[in-house]
């Protein structure tokens, strides 16, 4: 199964960096201690070279509560949920609904 990244704001493909800030941005949005983080992650110029410190500065938000901890997980998965899709735009979330309440084989291991 092909599976592709979009743009949870306009459906249109992006790239894997572009998936990352995505989720990141929305884990962090309704955190308001994680304004600084969310600077930073809009504002790096390679994400390449940042993204291990990003995710460190992560690690140190979620740490500052166990629900903070719990909404950046909730939030970030919810944006990975909607942001990969199959071929036919079904997403993780429609994707997973749907094999668990069916009998057909939707994965297949080659």
């Amino acid at each position: 199964m092909t599976l592709n990244f979009v743009s949870p704001k306009s459906s249109k493909p992006i790239g894997s960096i572009d998936l990352a800030r995505s989720v990141l941005n929305a884990a962090t949005a309704n955190l308001p201690k994680a304004q600084e983080f969310r600077a930073a992650l809009q504002s790096t110029r390679s994400y390449r070279d940042d993204y291990q410190k990003l995710f460190s500065d992560l690690g140190q938000l979620e740490f500052g509560s166990q629900q903070d901890l719990l909404n950046i997980a909730q939030n970030g998965l919810a944006a990975l949920a909607t942001s990969v899709v199959n071929r036919v735009g079904q997403n993780l979330t429609q994707l997973t609904e749907r094999g668990w309440s069916s009998q057909e084989q939707l994965v297949i291991t080659v």
